[in-house]
């Protein structure tokens, strides 16, 4: 009579103990990216305006802006960064006006070939310029001359 005692006894400390190990786990999310803006990205004479230094969340990364951009494979990159933005060429894209979450990616770009006799020396040699991208819909929503790279 102990033996049939002592084994349900074992049998339910086991099957007890592993309903203890087989806990389940709540599905893991990933975690929002941010980027911390570089206000000084913004040069002066774009209009595009940086109206936040606070860190902003992100839906795209680095790598598909810069992929959208298609730049020049000689284009250093300067700086590429996410803020909140307020740029007057976004409705010329179609983007609502106002504020909002935008990549700023500033690029020595190279020197661009004369296509005629007149020559503009405020243009020779690489330029350094500021491309502003939309974050939610990676929508490039203009590109400004900060001078001489």
């Amino acid at each position: 009579m102990r033996r049939p005692l002592l084994a349900a006894l074992a049998l339910g400390v086991a099957a007890s103990s592993a309903a203890c190990h087989t806990t389940r786990h709540p599905a893991k999310t990933t975690p929002a990216t941010t980027v911390t803006p570089m206000t000084s990205a913004a040069c002066a004479g774009s209009g595009v305006r940086v109206v936040s230094a606070s860190p902003v969340v992100v839906h795209h990364g680095q790598a598909a802006v810069l992929e959208r951009l298609h730049l020049d494979p000689r284009a250093l990159l300067a700086t590429v960064t996410a803020a909140r933005v307020d740029d007057p060429e976004a409705t010329k894209v179609g983007l609502p006006a106002g504020p909002r979450t935008m990549w700023l990616v500033l690029s020595h770009d190279p020197a661009r070939a004369s296509t005629g006799p007149a020559v503009n020396l405020s243009s020779a040699g690489p330029r350094l310029t500021l491309r502003v991208v939309d974050d939610a819909t990676l929508t490039p929503a203009g590109a400004f001359d900060c001078g001489p790279g």
